[in-house]
């Protein structure tokens, strides 16, 4: 029985981008909420056919990065993990206007700057949502305690939004390079089929 190559192959780019994903917000953890999870989270939904392997990317990152920078208060992380499978979602907008043909540079510059809109759409929406699950838990339930939680936040959001956008260009344009290049590659011809 032969293997499914497809099947290795989203097992292979799922072990890669939890680990690109886990190690970077690891290493990116002095930096207030500068982290690649929800560029890998695109990615994610845009490479795998199964909506359960992509959303499990962002999961298994928090999950495995969170045992070494620590946990917030449940409320806030239910908010926080949920947020961070919401680009997964994205998967249709990048499927439809991806192009993988032409030369490798330009393909790799355009599609990541595709992947910019909902990279701000999602940071928005995680600033919007988080910060709301944190009034909730830890602010006076008033127009003064939300008012005053969302503009405490607004340094995170910097860090989210530049986070967010700067992994995802890189996330997109050198997967892109790649992807191009090895194309690229293998349609060259062989020395056996030059002579």
């Amino acid at each position: 029985m032969k293997p499914d190559h497809r099947f290795v192959k989203e097992w292979v780019a799922l072990g890669v981008l939890v680990t690109l994903g886990t190690v970077g917000r690891i290493i990116c953890d002095s930096f207030p909420n500068v982290a690649p999870v929800a560029a890998v989270a695109l990615l994610a939904g845009f490479l795998f056919r199964s909506w359960f392997l992509a959303a499990l990317v962002p999961i298994l990152v928090m999950g495995i990065s969170d045992v070494f920078i620590g946990r917030s208060e449940w409320t806030t992380q239910v908010a926080v993990y949920s947020m961070l499978v919401a680009p997964v979602f994205a998967r249709g907008y990048l499927r439809r206007r991806m192009r993988f043909a032409g030369r490798p540079w330009s393909c790799a510059v355009r599609n990541a700057w595709l992947g910019i809109p909902p990279a701000i759409v999602f940071a928005v929406s995680f600033f919007v949502v988080t910060n709301f699950a944190c009034w909730l838990a830890w602010y006076p339930h008033t127009w003064a305690g939300l008012s005053r939680c969302y503009l405490l936040a607004l340094p995170m959001f910097r860090g989210t939004l530049l986070g967010d956008v700067s992994f995802t260009i890189v996330l997109f344009g050198g997967y892109t390079l790649l992807r191009c290049l090895a194309a690229s590659w293998a349609s060259r011809p062989t020395l056996e089929q030059t002579t």
